[in-house]
């Protein structure tokens, strides 16, 4: 090979090797995104009326109402002696004190058990969307989706009259705008056995 060829086939490797080494420092193009919504919302609160959760929900209720069962009736068995009784009668001053007791007692035993049903829903329902966000990963998977947008229906009708309530119900519709066959909705709660 001569000295001049030599010096052609080395600069051409050379300009090879630089374009090869440019193109590797060029950061990769990421995936094209194809995003969806869902109204995750509705479909958990349709999973807490359904099956899954509403026996155990149920339960939990009932446990209150037999917990305050017995201090109903002591409290309805004073007031019907009350009842019976006369203002003037001796016992009449002791009967109101102990009802006033009673009836405080109630209070706080029902406030307690509320704030711990309250809990226990509150509990439930992030259960219930753990198991929807798992399924609209599979769904979003199996549909070649990369994003999911969490929104209610947007054509969806707010009703209230509740200032605070219409604030979230427009905070969880942030998307105002997207093809009907974006919204994988209809597919998660098939997954979920919802339909």
């Amino acid at each position: 090979m001569r000295p001049t060829e030599r010096v052609l086939v080395y600069a051409l490797l050379a300009a090879a090797l630089l374009t090869a080494l440019a193109a590797a420092a060029r950061p990769a193009e990421p995936p094209e995104a194809k995003v969806a919504t869902c109204d995750i919302y509705g479909i958990a609160d349709r999973l807490m009326k359904s099956e899954k959760f509403e026996p155990t929900i149920k339960e939990e209720f009932e446990k209150i109402r037999v917990a305050l069962e017995p201090m109903e009736k002591e409290l309805q068995e004073i007031q019907q002696r009350g009842e019976t009784m006369k203002p003037e009668d001796p016992g009449a001053g002791d009967l109101i004190r102990e009802f006033q007791e009673k009836s405080q007692a109630y209070g706080r035993r029902r406030q307690e058990l509320e704030t711990n049903y309250q809990r226990f829903l509150a509990a439930k329902y992030v259960e219930a969307y753990d198991l929807v966000k798992n399924s609209v990963d599979a769904v979003a998977q199996d549909l070649g989706y990369t994003h999911v947008i969490a929104s209610r229906k947007r054509d969806e009708k707010i009703q209230s009259e509740n200032i605070q309530r219409v604030i979230e119900a427009v905070l969880a519709r942030p998307v105002l705008k997207a093809p009907d066959d974006a919204d994988i909705t209809d597919d998660v709660s098939k997954d979920l056995k919802l339909d």
